[in-house]
């Protein structure tokens, strides 16, 4: 199963400029109800994708070292997209990526881009939900219900 199969073609990715407060992106968060912006450096060649701010950098990099969220940018409290899926990787890759890097959300870039972003909640509710459409079909067909297709 590959990455564009589960892909949302209705919700856009939420995105906030460095030069934002870290309270604007707060805001944005709860406007959006989403954990993790895309951050976006609007300059002269157009809009470029520099990073990614979530709630665990707002923990670790602003609240705990007591700065201002309302003075603080987000540039210096976001991370860098270090580890990115494109549309055409597997499921499976990507829930090791998660894992090996500790991970809660993962960008799908394609061409620079982060069109997407996916949670570990996601990826494992589709494997949930590919074992338990894998399983119906065994025991359908282990009860006797030959024309039950064996899964892929």
């Amino acid at each position: 199963m590959f990455i564009n199969t589960m892909m949302r073609q209705e919700k856009q990715v939420v995105s906030i400029d460095m030069g934002d407060s870290v309270y604007t992106a707060c805001h944005r968060m709860t406007e959006n109800n989403v954990s993790l912006l895309v951050v976006v450096h609007n300059g002269a060649a157009g809009v470029e994708t520099v990073g990614l701010f979530s709630e665990h950098d707002l923990t670790t990099k602003v609240l705990d070292c007591n700065l201002d969220p309302r003075k603080t940018m987000v540039a210096a409290a976001m991370s860098p997209i270090e580890v990115a899926v494109s549309p055409y990787d597997s499921v499976e890759h990507a829930l090791k990526l998660l894992e090996r890097h500790r991970l809660h959300h993962l960008p799908v870039m394609d061409n620079g881009r982060v069109i997407d972003i996916l949670s570990i909640r996601q990826l494992y509710s589709l494997v949930n939900q590919a074992l338990a459409s894998d399983l119906n079909h065994l025991r359908a067909y282990i009860g006797g219900d030959y024309s039950a297709p064996l899964p892929q």
